[in-house]
């Protein structure tokens, strides 16, 4: 079922015309990875891949979030105070 989510984010990102769609399909592919990295439980560097994999997965993807806006020509939120 990995496998079939893995290929799944792949054949969005392939299809996606807009960069929104294109990241969705990245993360799709991505989660179906790092569940695959730490599969085997029973190893102690597994489970340490899969938390590398997983961390620095999740800092580029709020890089990749926080630069679109810039992309996109939007600014960033304004705080009041």
């Amino acid at each position: 079922m990995l496998l079939v989510f893995g290929t799944l984010g792949m054949m969005v990102m392939a299809a996606g015309a807009d960069l929104m769609v294109i990241f969705l399909g990245l993360e799709l592919m991505s989660v179906a990875v790092y569940v695959l990295a730490g599969f085997d439980r029973r190893r102690a560097r597994s489970a340490e891949a899969a938390l590398k994999y997983f961390l620095l997965g999740a800092f580029a993807s709020g890089f990749c979030c926080t630069a679109s806006r810039s992309f996109t020509g939007r600014p960033a939120p304004r705080t009041s105070g």
